[in-house]
Formats: C-alpha cells, sequence, structure tokens
C-alpha cells in the first residue's frame, strides 16, 4: 500500500505527465496561470508530503538532515554567486 501512495504523490504524477507527453513527442504547453498554479500545487504538496514524513522521525535523528539542508540551502546561492 505504500507503494502505491508514493505513486500518487502529486509530484510523482506530473513527473509522469511531462515523461509520458516528451515521449509521444508532445507539444504540452499550459497557459501561464495555470502553470502558475500547478507549481504552486505541486510546493505546497511536496511541503505537505515532506512535513507529514518529518513528523514520523524522532527529532533528535532529524535535526542533522534539517541542519545540512539549511546550510545548503543558504550556502550553495552564496557559492554559486562568488
Amino acid at each position: 500500500m505504500s507503494s502505491l501512495s508514493n505513486m500518487l504523490n502529486p509530484a510523482v504524477l506530473f513527473f509522469g505527465l511531462g515523461f509520458l507527453a516528451q515521449s509521444i513527442r508532445s507539444d504540452l504547453k499550459f497557459p501561464s496561470d495555470l502553470a502558475k498554479a500547478l507549481s504552486i500545487y505541486l510546493l505546497v504538496g511536496i511541503g505537505l508530503h515532506g512535513g507529514m514524513e518529518l513528523l514520523k522521525v524522532d527529532p533528535g535523528s532529524a535535526i542533522g538532515a534539517v541542519a545540512a539542508a539549511l546550510g545548503l540551502g543558504f550556502g550553495l546561492p552564496v557559492v554559486a554567486y562568488v
């Protein structure tokens, strides 16, 4: 059941749609407002899914991963700018 719920994740479904459109050489284009709405929907979906998964782990074991993600999130733009 877990693999089915992972396959129904919005990010995975949109990846599959993009893969299918590319493989059949479709000229799939969304209107700009729809593309913006889909981007927001995906970001919210990924954030909620990540938050739900983060609730399942021990806070002490997750603090290292959270610190690494924050460090990379702030550090990589600085390195790229330099």
